[in-house]
């Protein structure tokens, strides 16, 4: 290959950029005016040249090569999407939105040698001092489980096992473990184990500082914890309805326990977090067991009741219950419309100067179907009771 092709080749690449190749020499002769000696030095010289063309095409060659490898990489595992973009070489958002949040390394944990995995664990003073930690067990089969602290020595305590009634008949269900304290005692670190085998698995408690000084005022006033982001997730426009309704509404961050999504759906994450309106907890629930798509064991069979969405909400709750006043559980496709209140914490902090004691509020659900059976201009009857 000349100097020309390799000049063909890097100008492919980059058009706007002219790349010349000169020879320059003694003036121009013909073949027949050359002495010998004239002619084998000339002959030399072509042969040198024809010898640093060959090698300079080969080194851009190997450039180019590299060129396109390097983009393809980069495209493939750091572009969010899967679209490589410049703007997206130092955006991290993404991938440090799924950073680990337990001493493990993992968000889900299995304790050794039994069926139950654990969640997160957290300090809980409200009634009595104990950890709770959020996991998910096999309902039909419970072996004794410990909980081991590091003090000014290893602590074991036997742990409570409180199995949650939302198990929608599935075999594994949610669970809380409930880890005694002595008084003022705060552990950094808990482990869980069935008694003979103490695994090397630690989980961080969380609201060590919180729950004996309880923040005033709040990060938040409202927070939106969702169901979890499973399969190839890809309803960009219901995500974009729903995260702009919440902002209108006055949320102010939502929380979403991600399994897996579309790459272009990652873009779109990608910009929420970037804007701080949205955490994404990881959530590999199905490298654990088998969850099910639905809600009826006899009609969506598996391990766990929809992707463990009982499990996340839980643990959603107990992950910022220090950090918002109020939090909010619901769908993507679910929304709390005020009807005399401009928005949701004005909504609901009427709501609780009705009910000072309420912890809770429950709201009833319409379901606005997109099939009408009903040809009449008449509502139908299920709308009926629906404020206007």
């Amino acid at each position: 290959m000349g100097p020309r092709c390799a000049a063909m080749v890097l100008s492919v690449l980059h058009p706007q950029v002219l790349f010349h190749l000169e020879l320059r020499g003694a003036p121009e002769r013909t073949w027949s005016s050359m002495r010998p000696s004239s002619l084998e030095s000339t002959m030399k010289t072509c042969r040198s040249i024809k010898h640093a063309c060959k090698l300079f095409s080969l080194v851009f060659s190997m450039v180019t090569f590299l060129y396109v490898v390097y983009f393809l990489v980069l495209d493939k595992y750091v572009s969010p999407g899967g679209f490589f973009k410049l703007t997206l070489l130092d955006n991290k958002s993404f991938s440090q939105a799924l950073r680990t949040v337990s001493a493990t390394g993992e968000t889900i944990v299995k304790v050794k040698n039994t069926r139950t995995y654990a969640i997160g664990a957290y300090l809980d003073v409200r009634s009595r001092r104990v950890v709770r930690i959020i996991g998910i067990t096999y309902r039909h089969e419970q072996a004794p489980l410990f909980c081991e602290y590091c003090f000014d020595g290893n602590e074991t305590v036997p742990a409570e096992v409180e199995v949650h009634r939302d198990h929608f008949s599935f075999p594994y269900g949610t669970v809380d473990l409930l880890c005694k304290l002595r008084d003022h005692q705060t552990p950094q670190y808990v482990c869980v184990h069935e008694g003979k085998n103490l695994q090397n698995t630690f989980l961080k408690v969380h609201n060590t500082e919180q729950g004996d000084n309880p923040p005033s005022p709040f990060e938040y006033d409202f927070l939106v914890c969702t169901s979890a982001l499973y399969g190839s997730y890809n309803n960009i426009l219901q995500f974009v309805q729903a995260m702009e309704m919440y902002r209108i509404l006055g949320v102010q961050k939502v929380v979403i326990y991600y399994t897996n999504s579309s790459s272009e759906f990652k873009k779109v994450l990608a910009h929420y977090i970037e804007q701080k309106f949205l955490d994404l907890v990881p959530w590999p629930i199905t490298s654990f067991l088998n969850v099910s798509s639905g809600w009826l064991y006899l009609k969506d069979p598996g391990d766990l009741h929809y992707y463990g969405q009982t499990t996340a909400l839980n643990d959603c709750i107990y992950r910022y219950m220090y950090k918002s006043r109020y939090i909010a559980l619901h769908d993507l496709d679910e929304l709390i419309l005020p009807i005399t209140h401009k928005n949701l914490p004005e909504l609901v902090e009427h709501l609780q100067q009705m009910s000072p004691d309420a912890n809770v509020f429950i709201f009833e659900n319409h379901v606005f179907t997109t099939l009408f059976r009903n040809q009449s201009k008449e509502s139908p009857a299920g709308w009926r009771s629906v404020p206007a």
